[in-house]
């Protein structure tokens, strides 16, 4: 294009003053978006990862029975509420003289002492927790152990033994932030231990 005095005269490209603050906005609203489907996944995540390491640390516990001959015990101590961000801790031992008597699941405090096999600490932000009486397990303590065969017993605090039979026992993992995620840890009376 030539003005009146017969140069040549560049076009002039740019953006206005509107045209880059849509495009920051929409670039505001991207990252926005993609950040609150990140924490979606990672909670998704890490709960099914706990409840893997959950189902994992229950079955090795009944194989390590089975093997060895000797009744294996896992101690849940499950976080009171008034604390959400304190980790539960998972404890295997092996009972003392490999007896299991029908109140005996608590760890022996006198000689011979029980063997501790294994610990694992829950991640802090997941609640782990009985679905049958997540309430009342609060702050207390819960045991599941394997005889010998590979039967699974239960018991809250230090109540005495219950055979699971043909009924099945579920640890609930969640994340704490929301119920949304969550995965059951099933104990079948058979003994079998599956994440689901």
């Amino acid at each position: 294009m030539k003005n009146r005095s017969g140069s040549h005269q560049l076009s002039r490209g740019g953006f206005t003053l509107i045209e880059v603050m849509v495009v920051v906005a929409i670039i505001g609203v991207m990252t926005s978006l993609s950040v609150v489907g990140y924490q979606s996944v990672m909670r998704n995540a890490r709960t099914n990862g706990e409840a893997d390491m959950i189902a994992q640390f229950l079955k090795n516990a009944r194989l390590r029975a089975v093997s060895t001959g000797c009744p294996h015990v896992v101690r849940y101590v499950v976080p009171p509420t008034t604390s959400p961000m304190t980790a539960g801790s998972l404890t295997m031992y092996r009972k003392a003289n490999c007896q299991l008597a029908t109140t005996d699941l608590p760890q022996t405090t006198t000689a011979p002492l029980d063997v501790l096999v294994n610990r694992y600490e829950t991640t802090p932000n997941m609640w782990v927790v009985s679905s049958s009486a997540a309430a009342n397990l609060a702050g207390r303590t819960y045991y599941v152990g394997f005889t010998v065969s590979g039967t699974p017993l239960s018991a809250y605090d230090n109540g005495t033994l219950t055979a699971l039979g043909s009924a099945t026992m579920s640890i609930n993992v969640r994340a704490r932030e929301t119920e949304k995620y969550a995965r059951d840890v099933t104990i079948t009376g058979a003994g079998d231990v599956l994440a689901q």
